[in-house]
Order: structure tokens, then sequence, then C-alpha cells
């Protein structure tokens, strides 16, 4: 691993971050190794840029290129943070691509058309199962409890079942259309989209569900499609190998139904479906409900602005547009977000609250109103029924 910032790169705990490193790495090592193809590579680097605030990164065939914040990276004589992990799972996230994209790839990847876009339905694979393994492999090598990993892709849960827009977009679409939408972002894309990312991994958990229901676990159509590689490298994944290899695997489930109504077509019901399936694998799933606007607000200059509205919230049926200043609610002055929680809380704790009055400002042009809140799912939060349910996270 190299390192790289523009400020001078002290305190830093080196050997833990390379004993982390190498657990992790050995793990997904050991996951997808055997006696024909033990490395599918000689050297692997992790170049990472260390700024004040970037994250993310990019898989290469035998590398990646990360970023992260200096507050992320371990330092000598502190307790390992939240911030570490999230990049430790970054780390795990790109190495997991060595074989699923670099190697295991979507049609059209094999021989990609370079002087256009390279479109495939299938990236909620190639990135929601990452997503999902990339902090279950923190798990497996021991770099995080059971209980962390549970609070980890409950994060990610929470960042796609309160999206709005699994009503209007497939996971399928989404895959396909990530360069003029995913990629390109506006006020109104959380009301119509869904991220391949987060809802690829949350639909990959309900998968894992369906297979273990039938005593199969959700590492053999990995191992099946690495085996499947290492005998003709030229051989793609699409949809029609995806729905032969889950028939193969569980020939009990009509998978071609199971991917319409969970992939090609648009399932705002996601939440549900996974509330019922995941307690046969030990788990359970509850959505924390907490008074909302539907808005998303943010801090300018001493201002609050409004910057999405959510469909069908209170702050859409109130005629709130983004742009919009908020300047009062429940006739009190707001300039923060904390303020705003504040006079939520205080109608929820009266079981009788009328509607809150409010004050926007428009264009520099005052706008008097009222706002009814409506308790809204804000986070789902992922638990186990009890430690014996979950010996298949460590098979």
């Amino acid at each position: 691993m190299v390192l790289v910032d523009e400020a001078p790169l002290t305190g830093i705990d080196t050997e833990r971050l390379a004993a982390d490193l190498s657990a992790i790495c050995s793990t997904e090592q050991a996951f997808w190794r055997n006696e024909q193809h033990p490395y599918p590579f000689q050297n692997y680097l992790f170049q990472v840029m260390v700024s004040h605030d970037g994250y993310g990164g990019l898989e290469h065939t035998n590398s990646t290129a990360l970023m992260t914040s200096r507050a992320s990276l371990p330092r000598l004589h502190q307790k390992t943070s939240k911030a570490y992990e999230d990049f430790l799972g970054l780390c795990a996230h790109e190495y997991f691509h060595v074989w699923l994209v670099k190697r295991i790839k979507p049609e059209g990847l094999i021989h990609p058309q370079l002087d256009d876009a390279v479109i495939t339905p299938l990236l909620w694979i190639f990135e929601g199962f990452t997503s999902l393994y990339d902090d279950w492999m923190l798990l497996r090598s021991e770099r995080i409890k059971p209980a962390e990993l549970l609070t980890r892709w409950s994060d990610s849960l929470t960042r796609t079942l309160t999206t709005v827009g699994a009503a209007q977009q497939s996971l399928a679409d989404a895959s396909r259309e990530a360069w003029i939408k995913f990629y390109q972002p506006n006020e109104n894309s959380a009301n119509s989209q869904v991220s391949y990312y987060t809802r690829g991994m949350a639909t990959s958990l309900l998968l894992l569900a369906e297979l273990q229901q039938q005593g199969v676990h959700l590492d053999n159509l990995l191992h099946r499609w690495w085996q499947d590689w290492q005998d003709n490298p030229k051989q793609a994944l699409n949809p029609s190998k995806l729905k032969d290899d889950l028939t193969s695997l569980c020939p009990h489930i009509n998978w071609a139904l199971w991917l319409a109504q969970h992939v090609e077509q648009p399932n705002p019901q996601l939440a549900a479906q996974l509330a019922l399936a995941l307690p046969s694998i030990g788990l359970v799933l509850t959505a924390k409900l907490q008074p909302s606007l539907g808005v998303k607000l943010a801090e300018e200059q001493g201002a609050l602005v409004v910057k999405q509205v959510t469909l069908d919230s209170p702050a859409q049926s109130a005629g709130w547009q983004v742009g919009d200043e908020l300047i009062a609610l429940s006739d009190w002055r707001v300039r923060n977000n904390t303020q705003v929680e504040q006079q939520l809380a205080s109608w929820q704790a009266n079981p009788n609250s009328p509607a809150l009055s409010v004050v926007l400002a428009r264009k520099g042009y005052l706008i008097t109103s009222h706002i009814q809140p409506a308790l809204m799912a804000t986070a789902y939060d992922l638990a186990a029924i009890n430690e014996s349910s979950l010996t298949w996270l460590t098979p």
C-alpha cells in the first residue's frame, strides 16, 4: 500500500494497518482460492490518495486507486474508529473486485467497444454483491464482530430503504442507466432512482435469505462463477446465465419470476420482503419511525435551504420547492437542522398536535402556510434473534 498526502503523514499506525490489510486480503484469497488458480495476480498494489474528506475507489486488474480522509487512517495509541473501519471496508470492496469484475465480468466487458457506452443490466450484481461482502469480509477476517457487521449492514439498508425512487426505477434499469442518471444526479434523483450499490446490496441480502432457506449458501453462487471463469475466462455473466445458475443451485424456486419481480421491475416493497424473509436466517429488520417533513435541508451562509423534496411527503403536499429558504417553523426562527428536529420532537410529544406554522422565502418573497408532519421510516435496524442463529455468517 502506498499512501500519498499533500500534508505530512505522521502518527499513522502502519503496523496495525498492515496487519489488518493482510488479514482481509488473506481471507478474500481463501474465499476464492483453489488449486488451479491460487492467485489471479503476482503482485497487488493499493494506491491511496489521502485528503481532508475524500472517499472512494476504482478497481484495476492488479491494483486499486483509493481516496480516503486523514481521519480514516489508524493513529498510534488510539482505538479503532468507525472511519477506520470504513476505510478497511473500502479496501475489502475494491480487493473483492479482483475476482468479481476484473475476472468474472458482465457481457459487454469481455470485448468492450470503447467508442461507446458499455451497458449492462448486472451492475447490481457486481457492485451489490461486493457491497454485501466487503463488510462481511471484515467479519470473516475478525476485524469486526457480528454486532458491528449488522450495524454496518443496517446503515446500507437505511440508505436504500428510505429512498422512494424504488417505485420508479428497477435495479436492472439502475444498472443500465448508471452513466446517464446515477453519475449525473439532480434534486429529484432520490424520487426517481435507486442505487445499484445499496439497492443491489439489499436485494443480495434477500437473495441470500431465499437461498439459505433451501439449504444453499450465497457463497456457492460466487464460487461457481469463479470456477466457470477458470474453465473459460471469456465466458461472461449475463441475465440468462444468472437465472440458469440459480436454478441449478436451487431448482425449487421460480427464478425467472423472482428476478422479474425483484430486479427487472421497480420493487418498492423490498423492506417488507426483507422483514418477512430475514427471520428465517436469524435476523430481524425493524423500521425506526420519526416525525418528518420529507425534505433535505442544508445550512448555507446562515440560511436553511430546501435541497430535496420527497415524493408524497408533507413538504410536497404543502407545496414546498427546492431552493426555498425555511425561516420559521411553529412560530420559531430556525437556522439549522437541529432546531427543526427540536420542533418536530415537540410536535411528536403532543398526541393532538396541529399542523405547524411555516414561513418560507421563495426568491425573496415571504410565504406563510402550515405543514402537517408525518411519521416516516428514517432508519432501519438489523438485529440477531440470537447468536446461535448466525452460524451461516462464518461458513
